[in-house]
């Protein structure tokens, strides 16, 4: 992936329409760890996400003021102030009853991945996974599916505040797990002092759900109905493919894939 948007974080991205009066202001919030959906690589926000709402803002006639935070911050603000756009957040039934669903922008496929070079970890069925120590960022979905399939914080499950250091904490030991979608590039980036390191899926964890934008309960009808008719308009004319193919290029051959690690 080599496109790049410049932000800073907190800084606004503001695309120009050709309008005579100024355009109605669409606010987002985009957590800044989500790859390949929104992510800062120094100092820049990039991603499927950010492409697409981008342009589901020029579709609806509005001006993007998009603002990127810690995935805990974002979900919070998306999740209590109406009117704003949230992405990119996982569909579950846990959180179905507290947004409006604009999507799926992406298909979900949830796995556990170790780091390549710990040969010790061999996994085959749920059972001997629990026995390894699973990190996760706070407020992920998968939360309630590692504790409904027998994780339990202080045990055996880990919750980090800040998501970026979850690959940290993977390389130190901290823990033996993280959870990725299976189409992700299945590496760690390099770090100061740290060479890149490659990762490898061990166990399926689940299918539900999908990506998906979000705007708060209570939220404008229209706006709603303006974004939905947008993206709506993306899928028909093959923008929305278009930009999977982009930013995610191994999920078509994920899709293809049999399922072949233990469920």
């Amino acid at each position: 992936m080599t496109r790049r948007r410049p932000l800073l974080q907190g800084a606004l991205l503001a695309p120009c329409l050709a309008h005579a009066a100024p355009a109605a202001t669409l606010k987002a919030v985009a957590g800044d760890g989500t790859v390949p959906f929104n992510y800062l690589l120094d100092g820049r926000l990039q991603g499927l996400s950010v492409e697409l709402a981008e342009e589901l803002a020029r579709r609806a006639g509005l001006r993007l003021e998009l603002e990127a935070l810690p995935f805990r911050l974002a979900y919070e603000r998306g999740l209590h102030q109406p009117d704003v756009l949230l992405f990119t957040l996982a569909r579950t039934p846990p959180r179905e009853a507290l947004f409006e669903w604009l999507g799926p922008i992406a298909p979900r496929d949830v796995w556990l991945w170790k780091m390549k070079r710990r040969t010790d970890i061999q996994i085959r069925k749920l059972a001997e996974a629990r026995q390894y120590r699973v990190g996760v960022a706070y407020a992920d979905a998968i939360i309630p599916k590692l504790e409904q399939l027998g994780f339990a914080p202080r045990r055996n499950l880990e919750v980090m505040h800040d998501r970026r250091a979850l690959g940290r904490m993977l390389r130190m030991g901290r823990f033996d797990l993280i959870p990725m979608v299976i189409w992700s590039e299945g590496k760690l980036d390099a770090e100061p002092g740290m060479a890149e390191e490659a990762l490898e899926p061990v166990l399926q964890l689940t299918t539900e759900g999908g990506y998906y934008f979000t705007l708060a309960k209570g939220s404008d009808p229209e706006l709603l109905l303006r974004l939905r008719q947008a993206l709506a308009e993306t899928k028909a004319d093959g923008t929305l493919a278009r930009l999977r193919r982009q930013w995610i290029p191994k999920l078509s051959e994920a899709a293809d894939a049999p399922a072949t690690a233990p469920r």
